[in-house]
């Protein structure tokens, strides 16, 4: 971790600076103009409270250097080196701190220049130092698998040219996304406050590897169909449907997930009753799996004017609303009900199938207000509503060498290829 010692007020040799003015916001430009035109600097200085003394030197032009220690590396091979660390999240090879710091020596290396003391490698601290600068973050990354990153542009371009005659004339309450997820009877993990020494710490929580598949299914407008829920299991008890979410349904299959006989029974109890409310045409989007293609769902679609688009293959992670911007808040709050539950029952068993709709119930009442922002949002992300493509086709990896006027040329080619081969698809 960077080092960053303050001195102490009083301390002999803690010199404290008197400055009134923020340096960022404009006023020494305004004041130095006003010199120009041929105000006293004496009235400047007073006027904008900045020392007589500072006024004089940036007339004068006596310290044209940056304020601070200079950086190792040039302002412009920063810069670049920030629009090269962006690049690489875009390759879907991001870089963590080790990364940049090899990344840097092998650059330094291959000019024959010696800017670091260990083995040119920079510090830690000129690490924390360029990430602070240049307002960088640290996040945690999603894996994708190599398929899911293989998407073209051109891919893109026939989704949405197909998309965009399907919605024309479409008014935003008749598009329509639908989604399975699996609600699963963990918990998950949280920060708790712990000593230093202390390295492990375990939490007394039951739980086990039990789950259940929800159907959800929304549009633009932010509004929900009720959700179906399918059981693992041969038979239907009715103590199963209680205290469940409003006007949900219920199924089972063999192993628990949306099989066709599932999908088609809630797109004949849930999904058409509600599409045969709305005029004009219908659009309805979700991932092209072929149990959603039955005879049956065809059929009523045909006969009620409903469109039926699939998605782009291994794209739901970025195309998706209800993936995107939905079903991640929902699962933290779904964590959140659990653990309550927990608590207050002291039930040591895996979850069963008479308590789960309650707590699915409860969870959706806790989000219920943000639900329909985040469903607007996940639509507006994905470029569905209002139509965009270029929400999806920025996402996709391009070589670039020029990020925000920058020739990224200026670190050696042969670092270019190293982090593209570490990739396990090519970057178009």
């Amino acid at each position: 971790m960077a080092r960053h010692p303050k001195r102490k007020a009083g301390k002999y040799g803690a010199r404290q600076y008197q400055t009134k003015y923020d340096p960022n916001d404009g006023t020494m430009e305004r004041a130095l103009t006003e010199i120009r035109l041929g105000k006293k600097v004496k009235d400047i200085a007073l006027k904008y409270k900045i020392p007589r003394s500072t006024l004089y030197d940036k007339i004068k032009d006596n310290h044209p250097k940056k304020v601070g220690r200079p950086t190792v590396l040039s302002h412009d091979e920063e810069k670049a080196l920030a629009s090269m660390v962006e690049l690489t999240c875009e390759w879907q090879v991001p870089m963590d701190r080790t990364d940049l710091r090899y990344f840097v020596q092998d650059y330094l290396n291959k000019k024959g220049v010696k800017l670091f003391r260990n083995e040119n490698l920079p510090s830690m601290d000129w690490t924390e130092r360029f990430i602070r600068d240049f307002k960088l973050k640290l996040r945690s990354v999603d894996n994708v698998k190599p398929n899911r990153s293989g998407l073209s542009l051109e891919d893109v371009n026939k989704f949405f040219i197909n998309l965009e005659k399907e919605l024309d004339g479409v008014p935003p309450e008749n598009i329509w996304n639908f989604d399975e997820t699996n609600f699963t009877d963990d918990p998950g993990k949280k920060k708790v406050i712990v000593s230093k020494r202390r390295r492990r710490v375990e939490r007394c929580m039951p739980h086990s590897k039990t789950s259940f598949s929800v159907m959800c299914c929304g549009n633009p407008k932010g509004e929900f169909m009720p959700p179906m829920i399918v059981y693992k299991s041969k038979c239907m008890w009715e103590n199963w449907k209680k205290h469940g979410p409003r006007g949900a349904s219920y199924t089972m299959s063999k192993n628990g997930w949306f099989e066709a006989q599932s999908f088609t029974k809630w797109f004949m109890d849930l999904a058409l009753p509600r599409l045969k409310e709305l005029t004009g045409k219908k659009v309805i989007i979700g991932d092209n799996l072929g149990c959603h293609y039955t005879a049956d769902v065809l059929i009523e679609c045909r006969r009620h004017n409903i469109a039926f688009i699939p998605l782009i293959p291994n794209t739901t992670h970025i195309s998706q609303p209800l993936d995107v911007a939905v079903f991640s808040p929902v699962k933290k709050f779904w964590r959140q009900s659990l653990e309550a539950w927990r608590r207050e029952t002291r039930i040591k068993d895996d979850l069963q199938k008479t308590c789960f709709p309650a707590i699915l119930r409860s969870t959706f009442i806790r989000i219920e207000r943000e639900l329909g922002t985040a469903l607007e949002s996940g639509f507006r992300t994905c470029g569905i509503h209002p139509l965009d493509r270029t929400k999806i086709a920025k996402k996709i990896p391009s070589r670039v060498h020029v990020v925000d006027g920058f020739d990224l040329n200026i670190f050696n080619d042969s670092v270019l290829d190293f982090l593209e081969n570490n990739r396990t698809c090519s970057v178009t």
